[in-house]
């Protein structure tokens, strides 16, 4: 009970100290010189401003026609125009495609990808060698640019 009271008595402290903040920031008294310079703006003055523009014999007009400006394709972009050379990207092609089945399950071995190795794991069944041939025979026909130490790791 004591607990809650020195509690509340803290609070009221804090409340009180930010209403008085409050009104002491309210009833602080403005700059004679940002009045001034309200009250300069408030009405239109007579006399031409340096960038006032003057414009003679216009006519006012129902419709505003919009002034377009063509874009300009930048000349530089910092990135050298380079087009891959086509075994990397049949090979880029291959390892996307073989993501895209991932994870892929025969009896023999399994093939998931691992995004924080980068690699495909395989996973081989007892008997390992015999099935390892089996997943290189099948790697070959399906995948014959992914080479073993680039690509898989073998559990």
């Amino acid at each position: 009970m004591k607990n809650i009271r020195i509690l509340g008595i803290i609070f009221a402290i804090i409340l009180f100290v930010m209403v008085l903040i409050i009104l002491v920031g309210m009833s602080k008294p403005k700059n004679n010189v940002e009045q001034q310079n309200r009250n300069q703006n408030a009405y239109p003055s007579s006399i031409l401003s340096p960038t006032t523009e003057v414009v003679l014999n216009a006519t006012p007009t129902l419709f505003i026609t919009p002034i377009i400006i063509s874009p300009t394709p930048p000349q530089f972009t910092g990135g050298s125009v380079e087009t891959l050379p086509r075994s990397i990207a049949t090979k880029n092609q291959q390892e996307n495609n073989l993501k895209k089945i991932s994870p892929y399950s025969q009896v023999e071995f399994s093939v998931i990808y691992d995004y924080r190795l980068a690699m495909f794991v395989v996973t081989l069944t007892d008997p390992k060698a015999q099935n390892k041939l089996k997943f290189e025979a099948w790697k070959t026909a399906e995948y014959p640019l992914l080479t073993d130490a680039d690509y898989f790791v073998f559990k």
